[in-house]
């Protein structure tokens, strides 16, 4: 057999054997075909990045949430990548307290009479006024008198001691008193605010009883006016000094002041004006008032020993226990 021949028999042999297998492989199943990318593709996109099962030592390979960050924020507030927590707070939240009831508050009232009907001194009017020089010719009124004691009890030895008689007058200008006084030992050494620690005299004037009625204190329409019959003997260098309200206080040259000694102690004659009690005077009005005569016997020393007035239950600081004062028509 030439050559040729034998390659068409090797050829027709593989055809035969060719077919006999297709027909006995005819029940499996064709492969899934492969589906290679486009050729614009690279060979990383082709094959990929398979990451091995086990942990990476580089931790930059693991994607984790980032770690919420515990920062108190307003409830009402977002953030961003981060969890929002609201840490509790050292101080406690307020308790709701129910709203007070608001009252108000019942002014204290002092109102009451107009007079407290105690130890009254009837003032009379003057139609002339009498002549400030010693001299009691020209009074003629109703005396009142003045020998309560009502400071330095241990110091005092009797009516001689310190005590006085005096009348009261009035017109629309002033108010005008005339004292006797009984004083065996007239000492008088001091001069403007200190006048009291000498024989002298006190008046106590509460402008307006009404409104303070039931006030136990002294108040701006009280007032302490101390006369000197002079110093160091009666009639020479006499002054008044305003001792309340402090405010106000000082001299008072306004006040005319005539003194003369007798053979038992001393007279004395005192114009106040009006002004001096910020009044303006009529008939009827009523005023609370104490009339008190200060004592020093002690030449050597200058003080107040005792204290007579016309109102038995007089202390300073208490317009409640001052008399009345009426002016009379």
């Amino acid at each position: 057999m030439n050559r040729s021949s034998k390659i068409t028999l090797i050829i027709l042999i593989g055809a035969i054997a060719l077919i006999g297998l297709a027909c006995n492989l005819t029940n499996i199943s064709a492969p899934t075909p492969i589906l290679f990318p486009t050729v614009d593709f690279t060979l990383t996109a082709i094959f990929g990045t398979v990451y091995p099962l086990t942990t990476p030592t580089n931790p930059s390979l693991i994607f984790v949430s980032p770690t919420p960050t515990l920062t108190a924020v307003p409830e009402t507030a977002t953030s961003t990548n981060q969890a929002t927590v609201i840490q509790p707070s050292n101080t406690p939240f307020p308790t709701a307290s129910p709203k007070p009831t608001k009252t108000k508050a019942k002014p204290v009232s002092y109102v009451g009479p107009d007079r407290r009907n105690a130890f009254p001194v009837q003032a009379i009017h003057l139609d002339s006024p009498p002549t400030i020089d010693g001299v009691f010719d020209d009074w003629g009124l109703e005396k009142y008198n003045a020998n309560y004691v009502v400071y330095g009890s241990s110091n005092w030895e009797g009516l001689n001691d310190c005590s006085a008689a005096f009348m009261v007058g009035w017109d629309k200008h002033a108010l005008y008193i005339a004292a006797k006084v009984k004083d065996d030992r007239y000492v008088q050494n001091e001069t403007g605010k200190d006048i009291f620690k000498g024989d002298s005299l006190e008046i106590l004037f509460d402008q307006y009883v009404s409104a303070d009625y039931y006030l136990a204190a002294l108040s701006n329409d009280d007032y302490q006016l101390g006369i000197s019959p002079g110093n160091p003997t009666p009639g020479s260098n006499p002054e008044a000094y305003l001792w309340f309200p402090a405010s106000i206080e000082g001299e008072r040259p306004a006040v005319k002041i005539a003194a003369i000694p007798t053979v038992d102690g001393y007279r004395v004659e005192v114009k106040i004006p009006w002004s001096v009690f910020n009044v303006a005077p009529s008939a009827g009005s009523i005023y609370g008032f104490s009339f008190s005569i200060s004592d020093n016997d002690n030449l050597a020393k200058n003080l107040q020993q005792s204290m007579v007035s016309n109102v038995k239950t007089r202390i300073l600081i208490n317009p409640m226990t001052w008399g009345d004062l009426i002016l009379h028509k």
